[in-house]
C-alpha cells in the first residue's frame, strides 16, 4: 500500500492510500478465469457511492477482476472508491458487514458449515481522546450488525421449534402434514434439521493498537494483525474441537 500524501492540497483528498499495489498483487495470485468453474463460489459486496445501495458480486454470474476484490475492501477514508462499468464502489461493510446475510440471500444457509470472521472487538476498554470514541463508534456499529444476525438466526430456530408445537396439537397427523405441504410453510420453515454450523473467529485486538489501525498498513501493524488472526482462529478450533469431544462423551 503506498500513500497518497502529494496529490493536491488535502483539502481535495479523498483517500489516503492508493492501492495500486495491491491491485497487482491479487492479479498475480488468483486466477479470476478459473472462478467461474470452481466448485468454491465467491460473493463480494460493495456499496455504490452515489446510489447509496448494496452490490453483490458473484463468481457464478460475474467476471470477477482484481477491481471487484479492491471495491469490497475500498473502506473510506483510507482507500479511494473503485470504479467498475462506470460505477463508483466503497466497501459492502458500510451497509451490511454480515457474511450469513450475504449466504442466506444468495446460496441459502441450510447444511453448510460457517466460519464468520469478526474483526471488531465487543467489549473494550473506554476511549480517552476523541480519536478513540470515533473508532469505538464504528467497532460497536460493525459488532452489533454482526450480534444482530446471528441473534435472527437463532430467533427463526426458536420460532421454527414454536410451529412445530403447535403442529403437534393438530387434531390429525394428516391435518399437520397438509400444512406442511404449503408453499408458505415450505419456504419459511425450510428443513428444521438442516441449520447452519457456525464458527466464530473473534479478533479481541490489543492495548498497543491505535485509533488510526483502519489506515495503519504499516508492516509492523499487518504482521501483529497476521499473528493475532492466527492465534484468534487457532483458539476458535479449538473450542469447537473440545465441544465436540463434550457431545461425544
Amino acid at each position: 500500500m503506498e500513500e497518497r500524501f502529494g496529490d493536491g492540497p488535502p483539502a481535495s483528498w479523498t483517500s489516503l492510500y492508493d492501492p495500486s499495489p495491491v491491485k497487482a498483487l491479487v492479479a498475480d495470485y488468483v486466477d479470476f478465469g478459473a472462478l467461474k468453474t470452481s466448485p468454491v463460489r465467491l460473493l463480494v459486496s460493495a456499496v455504490d457511492v452515489e446510489s447509496g445501495r448494496l452490490a453483490v458480486f458473484d463468481s457464478y454470474v460475474d467476471n470477477l477482476t482484481p477491481e471487484h476484490i479492491l471495491a469490497s475492501g475500498s473502506l473510506p477514508p483510507g482507500f479511494p472508491w473503485t470504479t467498475i462499468d462506470g460505477r463508483h464502489y466503497w466497501d459492502g461493510g458500510i451497509v451490511s458487514n454480515s457474511p450469513l446475510e450475504l449466504l442466506a440471500t444468495h446460496c441459502g444457509s441450510a447444511r453448510k458449515r460457517v466460519i464468520v470472521v469478526d474483526l471488531y472487538p465487543e467489549a473494550k476498554a473506554l476511549p480517552t481522546n476523541l480519536m478513540e470514541v470515533l473508532g469505538r463508534r464504528d467497532e460497536i456499529v460493525y459488532a452489533e450488525r454482526i450480534r444482530r444476525d446471528d441473534a435472527h438466526t437463532a430467533l427463526l430456530r426458536d420460532w421454527r421449534k414454536l410451529v412445530e408445537g403447535i403442529l403437534a396439537y393438530a387434531t390429525s397427523p394428516a391435518q399437520a402434514d397438509q400444512v406442511r405441504q404449503w408453499p408458505t410453510y415450505i419456504q419459511l420453515m425450510g428443513d428444521k434439521d438442516a441449520a447452519p454450523d457456525i464458527t466464530r473467529i473473534v479478533r479481541q485486538g490489543s492495548e498497543c493498537e491505535t485509533a488510526a489501525r483502519d489506515v495503519d498498513f504499516s508492516a509492523g501493524t499487518v504482521e501483529r494483525h497476521i499473528a493475532e488472526g492466527r492465534s484468534a482462529a487457532e483458539a476458535a478450533l479449538a473450542a469447537r474441537r473440545g465441544e465436540g469431544r463434550a457431545v461425544q462423551g
